[in-house]
């Protein structure tokens, strides 16, 4: 069950990932993930290393903040809550969702939203609650993350080593 529910995640991913560095606007996102890939394969004996794809990490990253693959977070409360600096109570079993594609675009988290930036990432501690792609918080977050990310990026080194990606 385990890897049979991640395989629409990696594909999808993958596809919108591809669609956003082939934007005429992303060429030097591009360029960059291509110069990444061949110095590591380079390195490497054309064998891939997960440790060193940093830069292709912060492109899937603004990839899943533009195009998450999960559009809604959906929790109950379990105890009545308070909402800070509100005269507003969530009361036990309301549900509150999050639009992770909204959150993803607001102005008041992210600097240019609709940007395709992947240094918005580069040598950040992931704040939980801000990078919210992959569930919210320490406990609640996704156990196969890692084997996710993993796995696009095995999957787009091996294409973008031997191939180059062009829009039709």
């Amino acid at each position: 069950t385990f890897l049979y529910t991640s395989r629409d995640f990696i594909a999808l991913l993958i596809a919108w990932f591809f669609y956003e560095i082939t934007l005429p606007a992303n060429k030097h996102v591009y360029d960059a993930v291509v110069k990444e890939i061949q110095a590591v394969a380079l390195a490497e004996n054309g064998a891939f290393d997960r440790t060193k794809l940093c830069f292709l990490e912060n492109c899937l990253f603004e990839t899943l903040r533009l195009h998450p693959i999960k559009p809604w977070i959906i929790r109950q409360c379990m105890t009545n809550i308070e909402v800070p600096s509100t005269q507003q109570t969530l009361k036990r079993d309301d549900l509150i969702a999050i639009h992770c594609y909204s959150f993803g675009r607001c102005e008041k988290i992210w600097t240019q939203p609709l940007k395709f930036k992947p240094q918005r990432f580069e040598g950040k501690k992931q704040d939980a609650y801000k990078y919210i792609f992959f569930g919210i918080a320490d406990h609640r977050i996704c156990m196969g993350q890692r084997m996710g990310l993993n796995a696009a990026k095995y999957y787009i080194f091996n294409v973008l080593k031997d191939y180059d990606v062009i829009p039709k």
